[in-house]
């Protein structure tokens, strides 16, 4: 705690007592952005002023696929640059304090303060494919020696895990009811512990809830989905639980297919699906339970 010196920190410290974790914007993670982002936007003015200047001649015109190349490169490499740059500046000098009831997030002198109890959306962003979920159960082997009908009250917490080699350019927003909130980036210290935090206290939060409105038959609302206990709809359009085959998530969209039909049911941007733990774990247990005794993982592995 000594090498805190921010009078917003001390004074929550001095209140609250010393956090169960900090993080803070990692220097070296930001410059390796900025000098990334500086590097092309580099060699693109620098190929601009060669051709301008006549120092490198312009393709002829029948070349399309070079102008094409030119064009391409013109636009996406500036745009991927100053995206680069702009991430990294946006956790510049930004602190979190993790709290057992919450987090506390100061950035630009403005400290918000975010109480798991108060967070209502938490919204991924660019989490690699690799990022997969894990559910964790309240007693050891659940998926072995419980039904899934007895699962489905037996899940402790969930979690869509990052590897700290997949953490550059992910974030998360965390907003409340109010719509206030705050982003949370890799660019920070520590951010694949602090994702895994974020989500582990979240859902503790939402999912018992949830499971009691599903059992009286409630629907629930999570993004532009609608999930009920026998099946999932999307813009007017129904899938049984028991007619769902499988949920993937790749290059940023998720996929959604059914059994005995070709193709896709769904595709559907993965950034418009708020609470990715939370909607994925809902999307395994609800399908686990609707399962005939001879489709599902824990029947088999029972039988071998």
């Amino acid at each position: 705690m000594s090498e805190i010196t921010d009078p917003s920190i001390l004074e929550i410290t001095d209140q609250l007592g010393e956090p169960d974790a900090i993080y803070r914007a990692s220097v070296p993670k930001m410059a390796s952005r900025i000098i990334v982002g500086g590097l092309g936007l580099g060699l693109t003015l620098t190929i601009a002023i060669l051709l301008i200047s006549g120092t490198i001649p312009w393709p002829a015109a029948k070349h399309i696929k070079l102008w094409g190349f030119l064009l391409f490169g013109g636009i996406t490499i500036p745009i991927a640059s100053l995206t680069s740059i702009n991430f990294a500046l946006a956790c510049r000098g930004m602190w979190v304090l993790c709290y057992p009831t919450g987090l506390f997030i100061r950035r630009k002198k403005e400290v918000i303060a975010l109480p798991w109890d108060e967070i209502q959306t938490v919204q991924f962003e660019n989490f690699p494919d690799n990022a997969h979920l894990q559910i964790i159960y309240k007693v050891p082997n659940a998926t072995k020696s419980y039904s899934p009908q007895e699962r489905l009250d037996l899940v402790d917490t969930a979690y869509v895990e990052l590897k700290k080699s997949s953490t550059m350019g992910c974030s998360l927003t965390l907003l409340r009811a109010d719509t206030k909130g705050a982003t949370v980036s890799s660019m920070l210290t520590g951010f694949p512990e602090l994702a895994k935090t974020i989500q582990i206290e979240t859902f503790r939060r939402w999912y018992p809830k949830i499971i009691d409105q599903l059992k009286n038959h409630q629907a629930i609302l999570l993004g532009d989905f609608v999930i009920t206990l026998e099946g999932i709809t999307h813009q007017s359009t129904t899938l049984a639980w028991r007619d769902f085959k499988e949920l993937k998530r790749k290059q940023k969209l998720y996929t959604i297919t059914q059994k005995k039909k070709w193709g896709a049911w769904l595709k559907i941007l993965s950034v418009a699906v708020p609470n990715w733990h939370l909607f994925e774990t809902l999307v395994q247990v609800l399908t686990d339970y609707h399962k005939l005794p001879d489709e599902r993982d824990d029947y088999n592995e029972q039988s071998d």
